[in-house]
């Protein structure tokens, strides 16, 4: 379904764009109002590129009326859904993978939204008839009006003067779309300001609140403290990390109930 009507999908309703707008809801044919996309100034290139689409669907119909839908959904449906699928699954591909993390308002800068993205090479005929746009991606966002004939060039140099700066990931392109599909699915908060698709990793037992320290291992003494002599507040205490249990009750708790973990 994402390759499938993804496209259309992010066109008209904004389906994976920015929930800032109108809570992610935008129409690239219904460019202003609340989920404004474009400047004013772009009024005049807006209303062609409507126009333009509004005469291609006029066609369409007519081609529809002069000859039979079954014609036109086989020789303009069809390959208009693999064009569809293909963008999607490049921009899918260049833009999201689990090493690439979405930055909240507290973090994001154009700079640091610009830098997360990967090159990817694909096979070499893909990578003529692109342009090059996989492996000279990150050149792209940076510089967005540079002519692709220099963008590789400018990829060399800019990969040499900061290599730390580049993802680079050759993995084949089903094998990478697997990847996508199968793990980048939900995002963490990593309190950070990162989300990362990957949940944040779980701290040590040491560095948990809820256990006990005992002789450099950790224990949950739950139970014990729950009939506890001296009362539970007692044991409650020495919980978490950093306390220590007095050693008076370090033998019998791990002895009785505790568990080790």
């Amino acid at each position: 379904m994402h390759l499938v009507i993804g496209w259309p999908a992010y066109l008209l309703i904004g389906t994976t764009g920015s929930s800032v707008r109108n809570h992610g809801m935008s129409n690239h044919f219904v460019a202003w109002g609340g989920a404004q996309l474009f400047p004013w100034r772009a009024w005049k290139l807006y209303l062609l590129s409507t126009g333009g689409v509004g005469t291609m669907l006029g066609l369409l119909y007519w081609w529809v009326q002069v000859r039979a839908l079954a014609e036109v959904l086989g020789l303009y449906g069809g390959p208009l859904m693999v064009v569809n699928a293909w963008l999607t699954a490049v921009t899918w591909m260049q833009h999201t993978d689990v090493n690439v993390p979405h930055l909240d308002e507290s973090l994001w800068t154009w700079m640091l939204g610009a830098l997360q993205t990967v090159d990817r090479p694909y096979h070499w005929i893909l990578d003529i008839l692109h342009h090059r746009i996989g492996t000279t991606h990150m050149m792209h966002h940076l510089v967005s009006t540079i002519p692709h004939y220099h963008a590789q060039e400018a990829t060399v140099a800019l990969r040499t003067a900061f290599p730390h700066l580049f993802q680079v990931d050759p993995t084949p392109i089903t094998e990478a779309l697997w990847r996508l599909a199968s793990q980048c699915v939900v995002s963490y908060d990593h309190g950070d300001g990162t989300h990362w698709f990957l949940p944040p990793p779980s701290p040590p037992p040491c560095a948990r609140a809820d256990v006990w320290r005992i002789a450099g291992k950790s224990y949950d003494l739950t139970t014990f403290a729950a009939r506890h002599p001296g009362g539970a507040n007692r044991i409650h205490d020495t919980k978490g990390p950093g306390a220590v249990v007095p050693q008076r009750v370090e033998s019998a708790a791990a002895a009785d109930t505790g568990t080790d973990l």
